[in-house]
């Protein structure tokens, strides 16, 4: 679930992408913007990730032909596609990712990007490392958290030019923050999902914010998840669904706002009023992990310090230790097993 602050910095550490990812649908959008005195923005791609099935299909610019141009784990070299180069740009080179998402965009803007200027807008390790391994001018990333900010400083910084790449900690309501800039590619990785957050019902003013950030000729790519299906009757999706209703409750009882997922035809739709034409769309597996689902539970417990009524935080604690974690074993059999991914498009 994006990210949010250990503590009350905690929850932000590297928990936008890793406890995100959950077992069900994911999207992953893509957007360019034609070259036009108005430089209104013109061709999108959307991605959706979601386990049970795949799909992949292509919408041209209006009035154009085809074109042809030239936590996840990080152990893959096919991550950036087949034939991305080797660099190094920090201290050290970037591992490469097994994110089936990061692998199909890697492909899809192959060519596009050159060596043109990223904006990672809602960073994590896991955006920036797949980032830091592509051959570009230069990676500005945002985030909005504390603890975010200082997780990737610790855990990618080593792989980063400082020199050329700037890690900012900033909100997208402040008008000012990157005013006057543009990039080639502008990446919003599992950021919607996190806006409530962070700065409530902003979600159609964030993707505002972004179209006019993305050059004429260039790309906007979302990655994002589907809502849960709370209709799920299957003992796996009432564990994700119990676990997840623990920690926004959480967060409610601490006065905070819970993340809000947005599905992926909300995002076609925002898209297409802005002026983005869908190109490209994907449906990726998602699999439920016992990791995944305890971390949850774990972000929840570090939460609670910030509920005043001691009687609801004692008889939280205790559900969130104790009938979610009961099915643990039932779910580590049935991942292993590679059939609990589930599709909620």
């Amino acid at each position: 679930d994006w990210k949010a602050d250990g503590s009350a910095n905690s929850n932000c550490h590297a928990r936008q992408h890793e406890t995100s990812r959950k077992p069900t649908s994911d999207f992953v959008a893509s957007a360019t913007r034609r070259r036009s005195r108005r430089r209104v923005a013109s061709l999108a791609v959307l991605v959706a990730a979601a386990a049970g099935g795949a799909e992949a299909w292509i919408a041209l610019p209006r009035g154009q032909g085809p074109r042809c141009q030239g936590s996840r784990s990080r152990t893959s070299a096919a991550a950036a596609g087949p034939t991305a180069p080797v660099i190094s740009r920090g201290e050290k080179p970037a591992p490469d990712t097994e994110d089936a998402a990061f692998r199909w965009l890697g492909e899809v803007l192959q060519g596009r990007w050159g060596d043109g200027e990223v904006l990672d807008a809602g960073t994590g390790p896991d955006s920036l490392i797949w980032l830091a391994k592509r051959p570009l001018a230069a990676i500005t990333a945002v985030t909005a958290c504390e603890g975010m900010h200082e997780t990737v400083m610790e855990e990618v910084a080593c792989f980063l030019d400082l020199s050329r790449d700037r890690l900012l900690l900033g909100n997208w309501q402040d008008e000012r923050l990157l005013e006057g800039r543009s990039f080639d590619v502008v990446l919003a990785d599992y950021l919607l999902g996190s806006v409530d957050h962070f700065s409530p019902h902003f979600q159609v003013g964030l993707l505002q914010r972004l179209q006019k950030l993305v050059r004429p000729g260039g790309r906007l790519a979302l990655i994002g998840k589907e809502p849960e299906d709370l209709r799920a009757t299957d003992p796996t999706s009432q564990l994700v669904l119990d676990a997840e209703a623990v920690r926004d409750a959480v967060f409610v009882l601490g006065r905070q706002r819970p993340y809000r997922e947005m599905p992926r035809q909300w995002v076609s739709e925002q898209l297409e009023t802005l002026g983005f034409q869908l190109e490209k769309s994907q449906i990726f597996p998602r699999r439920l992990t016992v990791e995944k689902v305890r971390r949850n539970l774990d972000w929840a417990e570090e939460e609670l310090s910030q509920v005043s009524h001691l009687r609801l935080k004692s008889d939280i604690k205790r559900h969130a230790t104790g009938s979610p974690k009961q099915c643990f074993d039932d779910v580590s059999t049935r991942t292993q097993q590679g059939d609990t991914s589930m599709a909620v498009l």
